[in-house]
């Protein structure tokens, strides 16, 4: 008879790479592998998205000798029409992900024009996402996020100068909003992990496998 068993280790510390979090040291994730059958037949299957983390987790990594800051990343896959009801894309982009305006230093991505977002009605558009569009500070776009669509004012313009992920164009509200949005209460997806001069990640790996494990 099959059997399903899930395994989950809270907190694999794991190099940053390239991608949205390149210009971090490293970052931690929870990881979920799900094993279904037995013995010799079983098969390890991995979970996507992986499990969100306690937002505690970044309090606990900050404290890790060697670490000079630590951000909670909050992300969640949204949709973006602009006032005609047009999806907004991003060229070479085949999604849209939404995160807490903390994020942003990820990447990093630096503001254009604007201001960040100050309350739970502004958004930062991307600036691949805003020129495909044609879209400018001050205008109205509607987001369709896990906790239902509505309309925000864009308050800024952000670019990552080429770096990130070419396939997903970003979003950033508040980081209250985007927990809530994003229905992250309590919760974050990883935590990016930024390092002093001289403490490379390999040196961060050592300091913290003992605490939640490698990957």
């Amino acid at each position: 008879m099959a059997c399903a068993a899930a395994t989950l280790m809270a907190g694999i510390l794991t190099t940053s790479g390239a991608g949205r979090f390149a210009a971090v040291d490293a970052a931690v994730r929870s990881s979920a592998t799900i094993t279904v059958g037995e013995s010799a037949s079983a098969t390890a299957v991995t979970v996507h998205p992986p499990p969100r983390l306690p937002e505690r987790m970044v309090a606990r990594v900050a404290a890790v000798p060697g670490v000079a800051r630590a951000v909670g990343d909050i992300a969640f896959p949204v949709t973006a029409f602009d006032s005609q009801g047009r999806v907004l894309s991003a060229r070479g982009a085949d999604r849209t992900e939404a995160h807490g305006w903390s994020s942003a230093a990820l990447t990093p991505y630096s503001l254009v024009a604007g201001h960040p977002p100050l309350d739970a009605e502004q958004v930062v558009l991307d600036a691949r996402l805003a020129d495909h569009d044609g879209l400018r500070v001050s205008e109205h776009v509607r987001i369709v996020t896990p906790a239902g669509g509505r309309e925000f004012r864009i308050s800024g313009i952000a670019t990552s100068d080429g770096r990130g992920d070419p396939g997903q164009s970003a979003l950033f509200f508040s980081d209250p909003a985007a927990r809530q949005l994003g229905g992250a209460s309590g919760q974050v997806n990883a935590v990016a992990v930024f390092s002093p001069p001289g403490v490379g990640s390999s040196a961060l790996q050592s300091r913290s496998v003992g605490r939640w494990g490698r990957g």
